[in-house]
């Protein structure tokens, strides 16, 4: 996946800009104290579907 970037462009900066916003990434994800994301519309209906009356 980061070879076909140096191949393409020859440039190692890019690779590891791409890496640095993986790991950013990965470790977001893995932050348990971090609010889980907002739900869409969709999940939302879902929810107000499913615990609401009736």
């Amino acid at each position: 996946m980061f070879d076909e970037g140096l191949r393409r462009n020859g440039s190692m900066a890019d690779s590891r800009t791409e890496m640095t916003f993986a790991v950013a990434a990965w470790r977001l994800a893995r932050m348990p104290e971090l609010e889980p994301p907002p739900l869409t519309r969709d999940e939302a209906m879902r929810n107000a579907q499913r615990t609401g009356s009736g």
